[in-house]
């Protein structure tokens, strides 16, 4: 009796450790550039109706139909069987009468590591194409290791406005003619009259921290004036005597056309030298849900997304801060849980990501980004004031290595998040681009926006601004906000054309943030600036040989409340002090001020022993601890504790940037 019963026990957990340790069930459907949208997609092997599709689209259809029907805990994958996938044509996903997924949906390779869905051909490969290339027109093309954009002129230098006038055309901000005058002189030389004749021209403005490109309708060689379209400027960055532009000449070819004279003349790359990708789509995804009927649990896993192109020059690129309006290769809008891991994005003509309107709990991790038109991740929705209908909520963007950004639209910034709850921005690598690396928030003084718990942290930010923009900041806020921290960053090295770069830049409305524990050298600018803010504390930070001082203010009277504590701030060879303290707005205290050479203004010695604890947590491109004169100062205003020493602690930099 017992043995039977030690029997049917036996068996009990046999059948219970096969349910346990069973793998999850999914619905595979397989997509190859050589399958076909009339089969079924289930089977990676074509056998009579049976085999993979052509299209992506197809494969969602079929998901979609399929998701309903699985049980609890099944999932849906799409394998995508190609090493590189042509994607001609955006691929939309629409939620209209229902939500989906309730099972997770994912994107990958199958049976290699990573997949690559690109939106451009091989010049090598048009003759041979089937696609209707006649019709597409195409403003940049790519090489394996660059984006490159029409021919600027001149090449190295700028033109510079003359004079510059604007007439009203009708009602409506964007009903304006632009009259753009020029030295004949100086363009003609650079351009030569005839080509300037030819009158297929567009102009690219940069004034202060904002770009525009416009397609010049025409050309009074008599005035020397150019006559543009569209919406201008704002008050704040006007377009007037001295402000650079350059000039474009647009070809006129068609994906079909192009030829190597072609890529030659108008973007100096030649076939003969590289492969050369020229671009047939602009947008990968545009994935939509309603209020009422979101999409949910979409993955992208181990994918490349390459050589999607931005067509931009038969319109504007309006002067907005931030290139606030312009959109991107992936659209994203009412969703939950769509994330992209291990992904990566390299030559895309425009932003990467954006995530529009009402998206929750969504994520881009462990990507990388290289040769971006513009940003790579772009969170909220611009002017939405306090409509928190489409705010979006849980947002990660965590260890993501982003290099070179901004190469079509200087102005966008790397990592953008206008509005939303919870936003997460740790442990990316930004380098190299031309205008802030990390920007949050939006409008100006007390214009409405929603932007609360906000933590921006572990990020390194380097190299940023090649002297082509002013106004920017390594890490950037605007605008209401609430409850945001700013710790444990590295930000270094910024240049401007001809005024602002700072490290760190809290500028108008911003209020209630923390900035602690970040390092910040070698900026053209402060390292920290604050501008017609409040309620802001900064402790424990660094900041370093910053030519143009370490802290800085915009505008005295419009700040309020600044707890400024336990920082240190070292310049080489000058005064680390070098402004105003004297305002009520300022609490100061426990600060260690250092210089090499001398003491500067207010300094006095610092001991040894005190120097010891803050010595050892500086780091910058230069050693700053080789013999130098050690200097400390309180400023003279009331303490906040008198009594207390001074309490900077280390600065752990080991786990800061991409890991």
């Amino acid at each position: 009796m017992k043995k039977l019963i030690n029997y049917r026990v036996l068996f009990i957990l046999v059948i219970l450790i096969q349910f346990c340790w069973s793998p999850v069930r999914a619905l595979d459907i397989y997509v190859s550039s050589t399958g076909n949208d009339a089969w079924d997609g289930k089977t990676a092997i074509h056998n009579n109706n049976a085999g993979p599709l052509a299209t992506l689209q197809r494969a969602f259809f079929i998901a979609i139909k399929s998701d309903p029907q699985l049980a609890s805990g099944e999932a849906i994958n799409i394998f995508i069987m190609d090493s590189k996938y042509l994607i001609a044509s955006p691929v939309k996903l629409t939620a209209v009468n229902q939500s989906y997924f309730i099972h997770t949906l994912t994107i990958k390779p199958y049976k290699i590591p990573t997949v690559t869905l690109t939106g451009s051909i091989a010049f090598n490969d048009i003759s041979s194409s089937k696609l209707p290339l006649s019709n597409i027109k195409f403003d940049e093309v790519f090489t394996d290791s660059s984006l490159k954009n029409y021919v600027r002129s001149p090449k190295t230098s700028f033109f510079t406005l003359t004079n510059f006038e604007t007439k009203k055309t009708g009602a409506g901000i964007y009903n304006n003619k632009q009259l753009f005058y020029y030295d004949p002189e100086q363009v003609n030389k650079a351009i030569g009259l005839s080509d300037l004749k030819s009158g297929h021209f567009g102009i690219i403005i940069y004034a202060n921290w904002t770009y525009c490109y416009r397609k010049v309708d025409s050309i009074n060689f008599n005035t020397h004036v150019l006559y543009t379209t569209g919406l201008n400027n704002s008050d704040y960055s006007p377009w007037k005597k001295g402000v650079r532009f350059k000039l474009i000449s647009l070809s006129s070819a068609s994906v079909a056309n192009a030829d190597a004279t072609v890529l030659s003349k108008y973007f100096n790359v030649s076939p003969s030298n590289s492969q050369v990708y020229i671009p047939v789509n602009d947008r990968i995804f545009d994935i939509t849900g309603s209020a009422l009927n979101k999409i949910k649990n979409i993955r992208f896993e181990n994918i490349t997304f390459e050589h999607f192109g931005y067509r931009y020059t038969d319109r504007s690129i309006d002067p907005n801060p931030s290139a606030f309006t312009e959109d991107a290769a992936i659209m994203i809008n009412f969703t939950d849980n769509v994330v992209f891991n291990k992904c990566t994005f390299k030559g895309i003509g425009k932003n990467a990501i954006w995530y529009y309107k009402s998206n929750n709990n969504v994520s881009v991790t462990n990507c990388t980004f290289n040769n971006m038109g513009a940003g790579s991740v772009k969170v909220g929705s611009p002017g939405s004031g306090n409509d928190t209908k489409i705010l979006n909520n849980k947002v990660n963007i965590d260890n993501n290595k982003i290099t070179n950004s901004g190469l079509v639209v200087p102005a966008a910034n790397p990592i953008f998040v206008v509005n939303g709850n919870n936003i997460s921005i740790s442990n990316n690598s930004v380098n190299k681009a031309e205008y802030s690396a990390i920007g949050i928030g939006w409008g100006y003084g007390t214009i409405p926006n929603i932007l609360s718990n906000v933590t921006i942290s572990r990020n390194r930010v380097e190299n940023i601004g090649t002297g082509l923009l002013d106004d920017l900041g390594g890490i950037y806020t605007l605008g209401m906000m609430e409850n945001v921290v700013i710790s444990n960053n590295i930000v270094r090295n910024l240049k401007f054309n001809s005024y602002g770069s700072w490290g760190i830049y809290i500028d108008q409305g911003s209020k209630n943030i923390t900035v602690t524990n970040n390092i910040v050298d070698h900026c053209q600018s402060a390292g920290y600036m604050q501008n017609r803010c409040q309620n802001i504390t900064v402790t424990n930070n660094i900041f370093a040989n910053n030519t143009g001082g370490q802290v800085q203010f915009g505008n005295f009277k419009d700040n309020i409340s600044l707890k400024f504590a336990n920082n240190v701030l070292y310049q080489e060879n000058n005064n680390p002090t070098n402004i105003n303290w004297n305002s009520s707005f300022i609490q100061s205290d426990y600060n260690t001020y250092l210089t090499q050479n001398k003491s500067g203004n207010q300094l006095n010695k610092l001991s040894r022993t005190a120097a010891a604890a803050t010595s050892n947590a500086i780091s910058t491109n230069k050693d700053l601890h080789s013999k130098r004169e050690q200097v400390s100062s309180r400023v003279n205003i009331p303490s906040l504790n008198t009594d207390r020493a001074n309490s900077f602690k280390q600065i752990d930099t080991s786990k800061v940037g991409y890991q």
